[in-house]
């Protein structure tokens, strides 16, 4: 189980690291990876993790320094690994001789380093490692999950110890954990943190409903939170205030466990769906039980859409995010990663339901252009029950999107069930005299409405795309049903045509296409 603590030198942000102590336990096993800022998280060790931290830790006092190296020898921790020239400018020389003793590798790596740049390499290498059946991934996942420390508990602490309503929010405004959470509405926290571009950074107090004390939770020199105090009953002095910090560290340790799982579950999750992009899944069981563990429902139907924007990786990655939080905040359930270089969603609909899908088009659309601040092609492949189609669908919504961009222009929005006959119709050389296939009673009507200001020609094409149904059709053009029975009668009149014949509506249906064709070729 796990990875050896020489294998783990050679992935992520450990790269380059230097075990500077204990290589005779260079072939200890890791099962989890940890941050320690205070000396106390010995008593939640389990053993076999590799310890990160600043230095912060250890005391100034030698005695100290090496008994710390000898409880977590003790523990069982796998390796421990210091940030350079944070908190020590040199590791002191009994931290040395205690890892040599207790044969505990010591590592020192680079102080730019992030420490999520070691923990989610580390931690997808143990689960990929560990699992040979995605049930154990699942439970590896839980194994995690445990790991790591009831938030709520500690919030409920610290509102215990200051005797005021106490909350942890994210950096977007969400209540992570809190004491009497009713105190914390959206409205009052989003005046306490600010907006994403000018996030609180320093302890402060505000006033908004009442006073607020807002606490930044920092780590490594990013807001990954807030501890926010309602002052409703004691007051606040700085005997309290400072108590309070003491307990920052903690929090913080809490939040980067927190960010390592979600992270941990996305990267999984969106190898599951490259899985099926990529068609590597055989079983629809298998694709199912995979599901499962990212809780994606998996009896609801499914629809593949793609969005190309022409950003770079960085940014895409950073206003996708964003994109995937506006819509999952409108209702929709989807999930968004990255391939080839454009967005992909994996859309759930509950229903076979054409017009939910169209709904969240619009709304993806409305997003996308707003966030990436100029017009996205978006491309939809068919409405799928089986995970095992995806693959289909994806071909299928690239096609459109490319199509789409070919015919409509950049910022087209197109769906694969809307192109199938102009595919055919694209595919005559413009040289080719298409207009000799354009029914004789369609050049009539277009006549005639040019000669009397009419718009009988727009009425059959709506009639047509609505399979015949005159009350749809009355309903889209805003006329009363009798004028459009009145319309349709008048189109059979100047044709000579027979509006309830099948294949007199097809040939039609087929005329007013080729003429949308040769209206873009000429304008082109």
């Amino acid at each position: 189980m796990g990875i050896t603590v020489r294998e783990a030198l050679n992935i992520g942000g450990l790269k380059g690291a230097r075990v500077i102590a204990g290589r005779e336990g260079i072939e200890r096993k890791i099962e989890y990876v940890t941050v320690m800022e205070v000396p106390d998280i010995i008593q939640w060790l389990k053993g076999k993790e590799l310890i990160l931290t600043s230095g912060f830790a250890f005391t100034k006092e030698e005695i100290d320094q090496a008994k710390l190296i000898s409880q977590l020898a003790a523990k069982g921790s796998a390796a421990i690994a210091i940030k350079s020239q944070r908190f020590f400018d040199t590791i002191p020389q009994v931290m040395i001789e205690a890892a040599n003793q207790n044969k505990l590798p010591l590592i020192e790596f680079d102080r730019d380093v992030p420490y999520l740049d070691i923990i989610n390499p580390i931690m997808i290498e143990i689960i990929n490692k560990d699992s040979a059946k995605f049930e154990d991934i699942h439970r590896k996942l839980t194994e995690i999950a445990a790991n790591s420390r009831e938030l709520n508990q500690t919030v409920k602490r610290v509102a215990a110890l200051i005797k005021n309503p106490v909350a942890v929010v994210s950096k977007d405004g969400r209540v992570l954990a809190a004491d009497q959470a009713k105190r914390f509405q959206s409205s009052s926290i989003n005046k306490c943190i600010g907006k994403e571009d000018t996030l609180v950074k320093e302890p402060r107090k505000i006033k908004a409903d009442k006073e607020y004390y807002v606490f930044p939770l920092m780590a490594e020199g990013t807001v990954e939170g807030y501890l926010i105090i309602a002052q409703v009953k004691n007051s606040i002095d700085e005997v309290v205030l400072m108590e309070v910090k003491n307990h920052l560290t903690v929090i913080i340790l809490e939040l980067i466990r927190r960010k390592t799982l979600y992270d941990l579950k996305r990267s999984l999750r969106n190898c599951f769906i490259e899985d099926l992009l990529l068609g590597h899944i055989k079983s629809e069981a298998v694709a199912k039980q995979r599901a499962g563990m990212f809780e994606i429902p998996v009896d609801y139907y499914k629809a593949v859409v793609v969005v190309d924007t022409n950003m770079d990786e960085e940014n895409l990655i950073k206003v996708t995010e964003r994109l995937e939080k506006s819509l999952i905040r409108k209702g929709y359930t989807g999930i968004f990663t990255l391939f080839e270089n454009r967005i992909v969603i994996l859309l759930i609909l509950q229903d076979f339901d054409y017009k939910k899908l169209r709904d969240f088009l619009g709304e993806l659309k409305k997003a996308a252009d707003f966030l990436y601040g100029n017009p996205v092609s978006i491309g939809v492949g068919e409405i799928f029950p089986r995970f095992l189609d995806t693959q289909l669908s994806y071909h299928q919504a690239v096609e459109a999107l490319e199509f789409g961009c070919k015919v409509w222009g950049k910022d087209a929005c197109t769906m694969f069930s809307d192109i199938g006959v102009y595919r055919l119709l694209y595919s005559f050389p413009e040289h080719h005299n298409m207009e000799n296939y354009l029914p004789k009673g369609l050049k009539i009507l277009k006549e005639y409405d040019q000669g009397n200001a009419t718009e009988l020609a727009k009425t059959l094409e709506v009639f047509l795309k609505n399979a015949g149904n005159s009350r749809k059709t009355a309903d889209e053009l805003f006329i009363h049903y009798k004028t459009l029975k009145y319309r349709l009668k008048r189109i059979e009149e100047i044709t000579g045509l027979d509006l309830s014949s099948g294949e007199v509506r097809l040939e039609l249906h087929l005329g007013l296409k080729i003429m949308e064709v040769l209206n873009r070729r000429r304008k082109e």
